[in-house]
C-alpha cells in the first residue's frame, strides 16, 4: 500500500507543481497562493512519512501509518486540483463579471508616482491594531497574560477584529513603503523620510500580528511581500527565495518556542514542547492540517454526522458582529472537530479548505467547493492583471490573495469580503479622490 501512497502524492504533487510554474509565469497570484498553500498544509508532510520520520498524528488515532488512507487522501485532492482548474480554465467569461468584487483599481492617477492620501488611509487601521494591541496588552498586565488569554483561555473571543485590520495595516502600510521607494540614475534603490516612516510602521504592524500569536498570518504576509517586491521593485532568485523561505520557517518555530515561554510565564506552570523535532516543525508550519483530513475523510458519517452546511451557514453569519450575535459559531472547523476526539481542549484540528467542503458536504462538497474556488480566484486574477504596472495591485494582491484563498475558497469567503475588501475599498476610494483633487 505504500507504493500507492507515493504513485498517488507523486501525481498530485507534480500537478501542485505544474500549477505553480503557471501561476508564476502568467503572474496569476491566486494559481500561486493555490498551490502555494496546498504544498504547506497537504504535501511536506507526506515526505516525513515515506521517509519514516513521522507517522500521522495523534498516533493513538491511527493504526501507525494507513498507508490506503494516505493514498484515498491524495485522490480527493487530485479531484480537487483537478476540478478547480478546470473551473478556473471555462469561467472565464463569468470572472469578468465577477472580477469587480476585488479592490483593484489603482487609486493613483500616475501609478508609477506616490499616491496622496496614503498616511491618512494607513492611520485607522494602524491605530486600531498596533494602538489597540498595546492597549490589551497594558490591560492585561503584560505580553504573557496577553497570549494567554489569546491562545489558551480563549477570552478575547469578538477582538480579533483587530487583528484582521493589522493585516490590513500591513497591506496599506506595504503599499505606500514600496511606491515611494526612489531609484538614483544608477538604478540604486533609495528610501526618502517618508520611507522609512512608511517601513517603521510595517514593522510595527507585523509585530501587532505577532502579539496575536499569529505566526501562520506572517509568514503569508511575508510570502506577499516578497512576491510584490519581485514584481514591481527587483527580480529575487529562486536561491534567495529558498533560503528566505528556511529563515522563516526556522523563524516560526522559534516564534513558537516564545509563545510556549510567555504562556508558561502566565500561568507559572511551565509548558515544554514536544521533544519530538518533527512533530513541533509540523505544527508550526500548519502541515498536520493533512493528519487532520485523514481523520475528517476516515470517521466523516461514520464516528460522526456529516455538517450538511452548517459551516457555510455559519460563514455566511460570520461578518454579524458579536455584539449583536453574541451566540454565533465560528465557521472555523478546527475547533469542532478536535472536541469530537478531545472535547477538553480549546484549541482546534483544521482539517484543509477541501476537508472542510468534504465534512459539510459529503462527497459532493469537493466538485461544488472546487468550481466555486475555480471561478472566484479568476476573478481574482481577473482584476490583478498587468501586476508590474501598479505600486497598488503589487503591494495589495500579493498579501489579499493568500488570505482570501487557503487552499480554495473556505466557508469563511463571506466574513473574508467585510473583514478585508471593504476596507480596503474605502482606503482606496480614499486614496483616489486625494491624488486626484487638486
Amino acid at each position: 500500500m505504500i507504493v500507492f501512497a507515493i504513485a498517488t502524492w507523486a501525481a498530485y504533487t507534480t500537478l501542485l507543481m505544474m500549477t505553480l510554474v503557471q501561476g508564476l509565469k502568467h503572474r496569476r497570484l491566486s494559481l500561486i497562493a493555490f498551490a502555494t498553500v496546498l504544498t504547506i498544509v497537504t504535501s511536506l508532510r507526506q515526505v516525513l512519512y515515506f521517509w519514516g520520520l513521522a507517522t500521522p498524528f495523534p498516533e493513538n488515532y491511527f493504526m501507525k501509518t494507513e498507508w490506503a488512507l494516505i493514498g484515498a487522501a491524495n485522490l480527493v485532492l487530485i479531484t480537487w486540483l483537478v476540478v478547480t482548474m478546470l473551473s478556473y480554465s471555462f469561467n472565464a467569461p463569468l470572472a469578468r463579471l465577477v472580477s469587480p468584487l476585488f479592490p483593484s483599481r489603482d487609486p493613483s492617477p500616475d501609478p508609477k508616482s506616490p499616491p496622496r492620501g496614503v498616511l491618512l488611509a494607513i492611520l485607522p487601521p494602524f491605530l486600531v491594531a498596533v494602538g489597540g494591541t498595546a492597549w490589551l496588552i497594558a490591560s492585561f498586565g503584560g505580553v504573557a497574560n496577553f497570549t494567554f488569554a489569546v491562545k489558551v483561555s480563549k477570552s478575547l473571543t469578538g477582538s480579533y477584529a483587530i487583528r484582521t485590520l493589522g493585516v490590513i495595516a500591513c497591506m496599506l502600510s506595504y503599499y505606500a513603503f514600496i511606491s515611494s521607494i526612489k531609484f538614483s540614475a544608477t538604478g540604486r534603490i533609495q528610501l526618502p523620510r517618508m520611507t522609512l516612516i512608511y517601513l517603521a510602521m510595517v514593522i510595527m504592524t507585523l509585530a501587532a500580528n505577532f502579539a496575536w500569536g499569529n505566526r501562520y498570518a506572517l509568514a503569508l504576509i511575508f510570502l506577499g511581500y516578497m512576491l510584490a517586491w519581485h514584481l514591481y521593485i527587483r527580480k529575487i532568485k529562486p536561491m534567495t527565495f529558498l533560503l528566505v523561505g528556511a529563515s522563516a520557517a526556522t523563524l516560526l518555530q522559534g516564534l513558537k518556542l516564545l509563545r510556549l515561554a510567555l504562556v508558561s510565564e502566565a500561568t507559572g506552570n511551565e509548558i515544554v514542547a514536544n521533544t519530538d523535532f518533527w512533530l513541533n516543525l509540523s505544527t508550526s508550519l500548519h502541515l498536520v492540517e493533512f493528519d487532520a483530513l485523514l481523520l475528517a475523510l476516515r470517521d466523516s458519517g461514520v464516528l460522526f454526522e456529516f455538517r450538511w452546511a452548517q459551516d457555510f451557514i455559519n460563514g455566511l453569519l460570520s461578518w454579524v458582529p458579536r455584539s449583536l450575535y453574541p451566540d454565533k459559531e465560528t465557521f472555523h472547523i478546527g475547533g469542532w472537530f478536535r472536541q469530537i476526539y478531545q472535547p477538553w481542549t480549546v484549541n482546534g484540528w483544521p482539517v484543509t479548505t477541501p476537508g472542510s467542503w468534504y465534512v459539510n458536504f459529503s462527497v459532493w462538497g469537493i466538485p461544488i467547493g472546487g468550481w466555486i474556488s475555480g471561478l472566484l480566484m479568476r476573478a481574482f486574477d481577473t482584476a490583478f492583471d498587468k501586476l508590474e504596472n501598479s505600486a497598488w495591485k503589487c503591494s495589495i494582491g500579493p498579501v489579499l490573495v493568500f488570505f482570501m484563498f487557503e487552499g480554495g475558497i473556505s466557508m469563511g469567503f463571506p466574513q473574508y469580503v467585510f473583514l478585508y475588501l471593504v476596507p480596503l475599498f474605502l482606503a482606496q476610494i480614499w486614496v483616489a479622490q486625494v491624488s486626484r483633487s487638486k
